[in-house]
């Protein structure tokens, strides 16, 4: 598997646990906030319209009294009022309980409208013998049919209200459990995902580093001219591997090229002086010849002498030219396969370095992906801050209860115990969304910590670029000092080539000197003229031979830097 697909496994995986962890979250939230909207829709409801008429049909009670007393017809206006309000009421709670709720409600209810008719009718009837001047019926009326009605209809409201609360009490435990699940579910996925990103961060730190540092300490020890190191073995089967294949590769053509420029300089060494010792040998059979010739002016009969030992020096002269180009022409074709191995390992080298691109890139992607691993906390950050927020507006509806519920005095305790649990419930979805907030922090320091990581393979990825580099430098250095080399030796061979054709006119000539020697005076002066020629070629090769021989040993100098 490659770099690339490791890095996106490894963060896919940590996406994948984060989007999870969120969706389970957004379910959560949302049952938690279905709870509560069915618990303030539902018994909240039920118990505050309950109050609402029991106030109603108490006030309503209490009119019928006071006109009963005063006898003022403002008294019936204000009981007709309340009456509407409510049978207004119980008809809203007859549709409340329709569904989703107990039998016993139900038959509350049924029960408080059918007692709530008797209690209208028999107010009826009280202000119809008040207006007639029955005072004293009306007061009998009053308290032997109404006050026990009242009285009903308030043990009545007061069981269903003791139902509704134990049903809050029941809807209140259950959201308390959704609280603490989805609590505790957030701080497990949190801490998964820490666990998840903190042993991917590693895992990738180490597979990446690692055989870097490997390859950059070797490349290091390379470049200080130790090439007897052993191959950098890696097990993965990523671009590392390709790269230290790469690697042992480039070694192994760098120390066949030193090994055999070393051998290539050796024996150019040894040609050089042995061109050297030729030359010298030509110089000194020039010498001889020249002297010859000498003696040919000074006699006609040593002449023929002379000649014949001119004939045999030069043939000596032949055999050392041949030699010369004999060695030229296996000097030339070793400098040639010096060049061809120094360029092969230039390629090598190349190769190399496209392979740290390439790992310069994928730790360069590495970064991108942790930069949006970084964005996505925060925006995981941001839902922790809108979460706190809607706890935050929870418990001011809360306290705006509690204030509403002081104010209804005894009838509004029921709702104030309500509006302190949802309180409380607000204050630990908002501790919890604190929780989120701290390991979400925790997950980007750690991101953080793995971006300084990537950066350092990023470093030393450049690192292993500038050694490469600097090696391929050393190498194009051999190459040109071989390609010098070669183009100096076929200067050689040049010269060779010429000593050559002069050797053959000055044998023919001393052939034609030694079957013709009535006529050697006549000769002298083109004998004397060739070698003359001759002696400054030889001089010229002699040159050449020095300067071949100082390139070789500034070659060896070079090549001692490397050991093989």
């Amino acid at each position: 598997m490659s770099i690339g697909k490791k890095l996106y496994t490894g963060f896919g995986a940590i996406l994948v646990v984060i989007l999870l962890s969120s969706a389970w979250n957004h379910y959560e939230l949302n049952e938690i906030e279905s709870s509560y909207d069915e618990m303030m829709q539902g018994s909240v409801a039920l118990t505050m319209q309950a109050q609402a008429v029991k106030t109603e049909l108490a006030l309503s009670g209490s009119y019928i009294r006071s006109f009963i007393l005063r006898g003022k017809s403002e008294d019936v206006e204000k009981f007709i009022e309340y009456e509407e309000k409510a049978r207004q009421g119980i008809g809203i709670l007859q549709n409340m309980v329709e569904s989703g709720n107990s039998q016993e409600t139900k038959d509350f209810i049924n029960g408080i409208k059918v007692m709530s008719e008797d209690f209208s009718e028999a107010a009826s009837r009280v202000i119809d013998l008040k207006k007639a001047g029955q005072t004293s019926q009306a007061g009998i009326v009053l308290e032997e049919t109404m006050r026990p009605l009242d009285t009903q209809i308030r043990e009545s409201m007061d069981g269903m209200i003791a139902v509704q609360y134990e049903n809050l009490e029941t809807q209140m435990s259950e959201v308390e459990q959704a609280a603490n699940s989805a609590k505790w579910g957030l701080i497990f996925a949190g801490i998964i995902a820490l666990i998840l990103a903190l042993v991917i961060s590693i895992y990738i730190t180490r597979i990446i580093t690692r055989p870097l540092r490997r390859v950059t300490a070797e490349s290091a020890i390379i470049a200080s001219g130790d090439l007897t190191r052993e191959d950098v073995e890696l097990n993965s089967k990523d671009e590392l591997r390709e790269l230290a294949d790469s690697f042992n590769q480039m070694k192994h053509n760098l120390r066949k090229v030193i090994g055999d420029v070393h051998d290539n300089a050796l024996h150019l060494t040894a040609s050089a002086e042995e061109l050297s010792a030729s030359t010298n040998e030509v110089a000194d059979s020039s010498e001889d010849i020249s002297k010859a010739v000498e003696s040919i002016s000074n006699g006609a009969q040593g002449s023929a002498v002379s000649a014949r030992e001119s004939s045999k020096t030069m043939e000596e002269t032949a055999t050392g030219v041949q030699r010369i180009a004999e060695s030229t022409v296996s000097l030339h074709d070793r400098a040639e396969n010096a060049m061809k191995l120094g360029m092969e390992s230039e390629r090598t080298m190349q190769f190399a370095k496209e392979q740290m691109a390439l790992i310069h890139t994928s730790s360069s992607e590495t970064n991108e992906m942790i930069k949006r691993l970084s964005q996505q906390s925060a925006e995981i950050e941001k839902f922790t801050n809108v979460i706190t927020n809607i706890t935050e507006q929870t418990n001011l509806l809360a306290l705006n209860a509690a204030i509403e519920a002081a104010r209804a005095g005894e009838h509004g305790k029921g709702f104030a115990v309500v509006a302190d649990e949802v309180r409380k419930l607000a204050e630990e979805s908002k501790a919890s969304a604190s929780q989120i907030a701290s390991l979400t922090s925790a997950i980007q320091h750690d991101t953080r910590n793995v971006e300084v990581s990537v950066q350092d393979s990023l470093s030393n990825a450049t690192q292993g670029v500038e050694v490469i580099e600097d090696a391929a430098h050393s190498f194009m250095t051999i190459v040109e000092a071989v390609q010098k080399m070669n183009d100096e030796i076929e200067e050689i061979s040049v010269a060779t080539e010429e000593i050559s054709a002069s050797a053959e006119e000055v044998s023919a000539s001393v052939t034609d000197i030694a079957s013709l020697a009535e006529v050697a005076s006549e000769q002298t002066g083109q004998t004397s003229a060739a070698m003359e020629e001759q002696m400054a070629t030889v001089q010229e090769i002699n040159a050449v031979a020095n300067d071949l021989s100082n390139k070789a040993i500034d070659l060896q100098e070079m090549i001692q830097q490397f050991k093989i």
